[in-house]
């Protein structure tokens, strides 16, 4: 019995290493044959022949060429080139406003403002039936008079708030941006987002609504074993808290007279449960979703929009995560650290608060995660009908618009610098 299977695997490897080498060979026969006519096309001299190399691709980078890319330039022959070239034309710099050009059409000047709005509002059919319902044209001159065109020019001051509002929101027309991650929306933008949209809400007697933010950090390899102590709460409220954020609602502004700290901040934000909507916003690594709490009489619910490709059971995990951060942000840190009061005592759960899907539309690119989040959320809020459709042919338009309202924000309320505690 040993002996024939010992047979059989031997006829079975040998069977299968011929297959392996008569393919290899086939494979070997067929490049050889190919680069033999292809050094053999034409006739002429050799000068001749090299020429009509030249204008052939060249070889692709294989592992059994792994240096051949373009054998017929070397390093020092493109140096060469470079220093042919003409001294007084000068290279379009790369900068945070220009990473790498693609030579599409022109940056943001004065005379290539009305080439950016015609590329925005003509990009496709229902960008062009509905942009006036985003923006109006006196807006959308305006954002680029007063937002974009300053930004090319370099007069925001690298690291504030409006230049990373700018450069994370950039709708980029004319497509002329290729580092993509430069469009991906930070934290503060995220809160900012959901600040004016407190704001209209207060002004509209609508939903009072707690801005939890981003900061609500999980692995999601370590979503059951976390430990949501104090330490990890102080690190929460200096991220969430540790900005005076803009917002024209007087009773979330620290006074003049007062110092700021993080933990006034949090007062004033006061507990979560207390209000009618909880908004938080997750990214485990590189893609943002959002989460609501929904705590208004007869809609508990929690909801959730991806716009990704996560599934269901992630999904509800992360929610899980998020339902156990609120009931321990209330007593680790309200509690026993602020001594504040809570009124309501109940845990919130799955059981009081169902986990829904917010079915958001999915994204077709890699950085817009960031504004079909923040779209959804005030898509929910506002409620069916009183908002403006989501969908990837209309992702320009939504940070047009995000854009110019961030910045009205930010210039008619200015907000402080953090000073230091005592």
């Amino acid at each position: 019995k040993q002996w024939y299977q010992r047979r059989v695997r031997g006829i079975w490897y040998v069977t299968s290493t011929k297959k392996k080498a008569k393919s290899t060979m086939e494979h070997d026969i067929k490049s050889s044959l190919d680069g033999f006519i292809g050094k053999t096309k034409g006739k002429g001299s050799k000068r001749k022949q090299e020429d009509e190399s030249k204008e052939e691709e060249p070889p692709r980078k294989t592992k059994k060429n792994p240096s051949e890319r373009c054998p017929k330039e070397s390093e020092k022959g493109i140096k060469r080139k470079a220093e042919g070239r003409n001294k007084n034309e000068e290279p379009v710099s790369k900068t945070k406003s220009n990473p790498s050009h693609r030579g599409q059409g022109e940056l943001v000047s004065e005379s290539s403002i009305v080439e950016h709005m015609n590329a925005i509002v003509t990009e496709n059919r229902e960008s062009t039936r509905l942009f006036e319902q985003f923006i109006t044209t006196e807006n959308l001159l305006r954002l680029y008079q007063t937002v974009l065109l300053p930004y090319a020019q370099s007069r925001f001051p690298t690291g504030s708030f409006l230049h990373d509002v700018i450069e994370e929101l950039n709708p980029d027309a004319l497509n002329l941006v290729m580092d993509q991650t430069s469009k991906w929306l930070g934290g503060r933008t995220l809160m900012t987002g959901v600040s004016n949209i407190q704001d209209d809400q207060h002004r509209a007697n609508g939903p009072r609504i707690f801005n939890a933010g981003p900061y609500a950090r999980s692995c999601w390899t370590q979503l059951r074993t976390m430990r949501m102590d104090a330490p990890y709460m102080r690190s929460f409220v200096q991220r969430t808290f540790g900005h005076v954020r803009y917002t024209s609602i007087p009773q979330f502004r620290i006074p003049e007279s007062d110092p700021f700290s993080d933990e006034a901040n949090a007062r004033i934000a006061g507990d979560p449960m207390d209000h009618d909507i909880v908004v938080f916003f997750g990214n485990d690594n590189i893609h943002w979703y959002a989460i609501i709490l929904d705590d208004r009489i007869g809609q508990k619910k929690t909801i959730y929009f991806d716009s990704g490709s996560y599934n269901t059971q992630i999904m509800r995990e992360r929610c899980t995560f998020h339902l156990d951060f609120i009931n321990k942000y209330r007593t680790v840190y309200l509690r026993d650290t602020l001594d504040l009061t809570i009124r309501q005592k109940q845990a919130v759960g799955s059981k009081t608060h169902p986990i829904i899907d917010g079915k958001s539309v999915k994204q077709k690119n890699s950085f817009d995660c960031g504004v079909f989040a923040l779209a959804n959320v005030e898509h929910y809020i506002r409620g069916a009908g009183n908002f403006l459709p989501i969908s990837q042919r209309l992702m320009k338009l939504h940070r047009c618009r995000y854009l110019l309202q961030l910045h009205d924000l930010a210039r008619d309320n200015p907000a402080r610098h953090r000073r230091p505690r005592n």
